[in-house]
């Protein structure tokens, strides 16, 4: 064998054991990803028929008391 042919062998090689490892996982993903989008779906309709709770409105003055306000600019 030529020495180009033992190259282009070893990547062939290579690039099929890549080619095993990632596709031999590839179910296990493909139903991972599935279960994930079960799950946020599940999330959200939980979230959809939760009660809506009530806001609290924080009101803030605009205006400082003189005496901080003289504090405050020092």
């Amino acid at each position: 064998m030529k020495k180009s042919e033992v190259y282009l062998y070893g990547v062939a090689m290579v690039a099929a054991s890549f080619m095993i490892v990632f596709l031999g996982g590839c179910g296990n993903t493909i139903s991972g990803v599935g279960q994930d989008i079960k799950d946020v779906g599940t999330k959200v309709s939980a979230w959809q028929n939760e009660k809506p709770t009530e806001k609290k409105v924080v009101v803030v003055e605009e205006n400082l008391p003189l005496d901080l306000e003289e504090k405050a600019s020092k």
